[in-house]
C-alpha cells in the first residue's frame, strides 16, 4: 500500500510498488522515479512510470545486472 512522505519539497510523494503507483494512478503511472535499489526495480520502474516521464537512478544497492526476463520494451511504449 502506498505510504505518503510529507516534506516541503516534496508536498505530495509516495514509496509504491509498481502495481499500487498504477492503481494509484488509474492506469497512468506516476511522473518521477527515484531509484536507490537499482537491478531488481528496474522492470518494475518502466511498468510504473507514466508514458515520456522520468526515472532517475541514483545507486545499485541490489547491483547492476539486470535480472533474466526483463522486458525493456516499455522504453518503447
Amino acid at each position: 500500500m502506498a505510504r505518503q512522505i510529507s516534506q516541503p519539497y516534496a508536498p505530495l510523494a509516495y514509496t509504491l510498488k509498481a502495481k499500487d503507483a498504477l492503481a494509484t494512478t488509474d492506469g497512468m503511472g506516476v511522473e518521477i522515479i527515484v531509484d536507490l535499489i537499482g537491478a531488481t526495480y528496474f522492470h518494475g520502474n518502466l511498468d510504473a512510470a507514466a508514458r515520456d516521464r522520468k526515472i532517475v537512478h541514483l545507486g545499485a544497492v541490489d547491483g547492476t545486472k539486470l535480472p533474466k526476463g526483463v522486458d525493456v520494451g516499455a522504453f518503447v511504449r
